[in-house]
This record gives structure tokens, sequence and C-alpha cells, in this order.
């Protein structure tokens, strides 16, 4: 299931960062903060990790 979750995730945030013109909404800092859970990124260098202004703590 975490593969069709990713797609959907990814799919999301292509399609509101296109509506928005590339600013980030609240949407897209959900989703942001869930591919960071899926990816165990929380640590992560934040060149590589999704954009988020927060890391959420791991689960």
């Amino acid at each position: 299931m975490t593969d069709y979750r990713l797609l959907y995730l990814r799919t999301l945030l292509d399609a509101e960062l296109k509506a928005n013109g590339g600013t980030p909404n609240d949407r897209c800092q959900k989703a942001f903060a869930e591919l960071i859970d899926i990816y165990h990124a929380q640590h992560a260098n934040p060149a590589i990790r999704p954009p988020l202004e927060q890391v959420p703590a791991s689960s």
C-alpha cells in the first residue's frame, strides 16, 4: 500500500504546487510531513528530505 500512497502524495503535491504557482499550501505541508514519515527522514539533511518548516518527531 505504501507504493500507492507515495504515488498519491506525489500527485497531490504536483497538482497543489501547480495550482498555487509553486507555493506550498496546508495540503502540501501535510503531504510533506507524511512523506518524511514514510521515508523515515526526520533526521535527514534538509537538502534531501521533503521541504517542511517543522519536521515531525518520529512516530
